[in-house]
């Protein structure tokens, strides 16, 4: 496969560390809310530089994701490398806690920063590449959580929770996780529209690695309707808390696509 060089992240250090992984305690008798806030802070709860890959069928994407986590919200920023067609687009979402999220992007052909709306990313095929879910965080006291029945998925037996939304911004009515008693990461999340699923995202426990004292899945495959195609999501590379400027998370950063180095 044809390496992609990112200029975004051509700074930084790599600590794709692959590390035994400890059992964490034991789930059993958790509060629900508790062990689900774990779970989002373990995955979102730190300031990150990420390098992605992701695969769809004969399509593929190369993108980098810069995080800004401050306070239970966050900055975030993505800067596209391919395909080709995308290579210049960048993406800002400021993450909202009582409303809908902010989405900007800056697009070659418009020549300008421009919001971005729901049917906006109904009709690009690039966020069929480009799970945004997958990298808006889950902040403590969005979701109101309750207990279900344990279910065995990816042959291990998991504590399943499922969260409802407090405010309407968020685009789903419901969400289950099926949480692993060995890494504390859903191995199985299922979001609704009503009563159907909108959005599966699968986590094989051997595609778990250890990045300093986290655990993080380093590919996720997710499925949405309606053709049901699977997206298959690899992180590449990873820098732990870096040091990110305000000046990165800007409209004007977008325009000027000139992202700092780390």
């Amino acid at each position: 496969m044809q390496r992609h060089h990112i200029p975004f992240v051509a700074a930084l250090l790599v600590f794709n560390l692959v590390l035994p992984i400890a059992p964490v305690r034991a789930l059993e008798g958790s509060d629900p809310s508790a062990l689900a806030e774990a779970y989002f802070e373990q995955l979102y709860g730190f300031n990150a530089l990420e390098a992605y890959e992701s695969f769809r069928g004969p399509a593929h994407a190369v993108f980098a994701v810069a995080r800004r986590w401050t306070r239970g919200s966050a900055k975030i920023l993505i800067d596209v490398q391919a395909p080709n067609s995308f290579s210049k687009w960048a993406l800002l979402m400021f993450h909202n806690r009582e409303r809908s999220d902010d989405l900007f992007a800056y697009v070659p052909a418009w020549r300008r920063v421009h919001r971005l709306s729901a049917i906006d990313l109904e009709l690009q095929v690039l966020f069929q590449l480009l799970p945004l879910g997958e990298f808006r965080p889950i902040a403590p006291g969005e979701l109101e959580y309750t207990q279900l029945p344990d279910a065995e998925v990816e042959g291990e037996v998991c504590q399943v929770v499922e969260g409802r939304p407090r405010h309407r911004g968020l685009g789903f009515d419901r969400m289950e996780l099926a949480i692993s008693p060995k890494s504390g990461l859903a191995l199985r999340t299922l979001v609704f529209k009503g009563a159907n699923v909108i959005r599966r995202i699968m986590v094989a426990p051997e595609d778990i690695q250890k990045y300093g004292d986290r655990l993080l899945p380093v590919r996720r495959r997710i499925t949405s309707p309606p053709d049901e195609g699977v997206t298959e999501l690899v992180l590449r590379n990873l820098m732990l808390d870096p040091l990110l400027p305000n000046s990165l998370f800007t409209p004007h950063s977008l325009r000027k696509q000139r992202f700092p180095g780390f």
